[in-house]
């Protein structure tokens, strides 16, 4: 049975911008999971990807140490996760139009999209910069008719908001079978019909092309990815792009340029980026 870490983590100033900046450099480093309370954050990573003497080794780096006023890891269980989800996960709104919540959370009125999400252990609840961003980015979007590739879907929450906006078709995909299982069980939460949900990689689909392709990994893999993204996206289609920093967006457009993809706009929020590319008719 897969285990996970659980770090308790106290910062000096937790009323300060502090606590925003730690919530995103441990993004970064590869925890999933976050719960924020009064003083502290309960960050969870898969116990097979971190290591205390590296991790240690991250935040000295980035001289994050001083901010720290105590720092503790402990193994957690992984039939305990639910438990500690339900506790902590609150309904998140995407301005007036969105809602994501939670099956144990009642429906949420006078919203255009009401989205549930069984949270589990996958990435993807809203909670975080990243998806928030590509969801108030999909929402500025018109989705009806429209084929959308999701890659690296995660819990399938932006394939399900593209349905619910009317897409076509929709494709989730997502090399881990957590995310695949998770993301199939949230869209029969949500009713949906049309779409698909792969356990594969962007390669395993090279003979099918997208209106819109959506992406929330991580710096590295979308730079890996982008020579293949113009090959699946169909004339004036759009690329949207979110798992980095700012800073890191030159590295993200170079890419993209190179792939002959125009930058459309972008979104920011505590220092995590979403970025739009167009593919010219």
């Amino acid at each position: 049975m897969a285990e996970y870490i659980e770090l308790e983590l106290t910062l000096n100033r937790p009323q300060g911008p502090d606590q925003g900046l730690m919530l995103a450099w441990l993004s970064h480093y590869g925890f999933e999971g976050f719960r924020e309370e009064e003083g502290r954050i309960l960050a969870y990573i898969p116990l097979q990807s971190y290591d205390d003497e590296d991790f240690q080794a991250y935040l000295e780096e980035r001289q994050l140490l001083g901010n720290i006023a105590s720092l503790e890891s402990r193994t957690l269980p992984d039939r305990n996760w639910n438990e500690i989800w339900e506790r902590g996960y609150r309904p998140v709104r995407i301005g007036s139009r969105c809602v994501i919540r939670a099956p144990f959370h009642p429906v949420q009125e006078g919203v255009e999209h009401d989205i549930i999400i069984s949270p589990k252990m996958t990435f993807g609840t809203a909670h975080h910069e990243t998806t928030r961003g590509m969801m108030q980015m999909m929402l500025s979007l018109d989705l009806k008719g429209k084929a959308v590739l999701d890659l690296g879907c995660g819990t399938g929450i932006l394939a399900i908001l593209a349905e619910k906006m009317g897409a076509a078709s929709v494709m989730a995909l997502d090399h881990d079978p957590w995310a695949y299982r998770n993301t199939i069980e949230n869209v029969a939460l949500n009713a949906c019909s049309r779409i698909k949900v792969m356990e594969a990689t962007l390669s395993f689909i090279s003979h099918q092309t997208f209106d819109i392709i959506l992406s929330n990994l991580n710096l590295n893999s979308l730079i890996g990815l982008m020579d293949q993204f113009p090959g699946r996206s169909r004339p004036g289609g759009i690329l949207m792009l979110s798992g980095f920093f700012s800073g890191d967006l030159p590295h993200i457009d170079r890419a993209a340029v190179r792939n002959g993809l125009e930058f459309v706009a972008d979104w920011v929020m505590n220092n995590w980026m979403v970025a739009v590319y167009g593919k010219a008719v």
